[in-house]
């Protein structure tokens, strides 16, 4: 309850009368991952103080009997987003796929990240150490690289995908160190960021 979270790259079953995700006053960040999918149950019970961006390839199922999001949420959906079953948000609005995936790596290997976005936005790459997650005025959801630790490793007016890949120097005190991958969208009205991406470096 009343925290923040980004489910990236994974799958969240729903049990027999059970809720696969159940959040309260919650910001959550659903990434290119499946929930729901059980024999019955809500796939996301949300109360109305609480705010779901979908994005990437992610779907919601539910059974005939049961939502897909349960409890008048704020919900941003991008369109690349499937929803199979009722929904009952206190509001939906589709938003951009701002979405970013990436690897992890090893000492002397590489790591990668690719960050999607809207055609024709200012789209700016960041890797750097994970921390904290901070709100910045402007910018609705949360920048999670300590902005003393980072780096851009790309940028670009985005007429696709933006990725990049970042080597990993042989340095021993890196190993088992957090970090992170995350974009900075700069469009005509506003600035925005896509879903954070960590990684443990091996």
């Amino acid at each position: 309850a009343a925290s923040q979270f980004v489910v990236v790259d994974s799958q969240v079953h729903t049990g027999y009368g059970f809720a696969g995700m159940n959040v309260q006053g919650c910001r959550v960040q659903i990434v290119s991952s499946m929930v729901g999918f059980g024999l019955a149950g809500h796939a996301i019970v949300a109360d109305n103080t609480s705010d779901l961006r979908l994005l990437g390839s992610t779907s919601l199922i539910a059974p005939t009997s049961a939502h897909a999001i349960y409890g008048y949420p704020t919900v941003r959906r991008a369109s690349t987003v499937s929803v199979t079953g009722l929904v009952q948000a206190g509001s939906m609005v589709t938003v951009a796929d701002e979405s970013l995936s990436g690897t992890g790596g090893a000492l002397g290997g590489s790591v990668s990240a690719t960050l999607n976005g809207a055609n024709g936005n200012i789209a700016l790459l960041v890797l750097g150490v994970s921390a904290s997650p901070v709100f910045v005025p402007g910018i609705l959801d949360a920048w999670w690289l300590d902005p003393a630790a980072s780096a851009s490793v790309g940028l670009a007016v985005q007429s696709g995908p933006l990725a990049s890949t970042v080597p990993i120097p042989l340095a021993p005190t890196l190993q088992g160190q957090v970090f992170g991958f995350q974009g900075l969208f700069l469009t005509p009205t506003s600035l925005s960021v896509s879903n954070p991406h960590r990684f443990v470096i091996h």
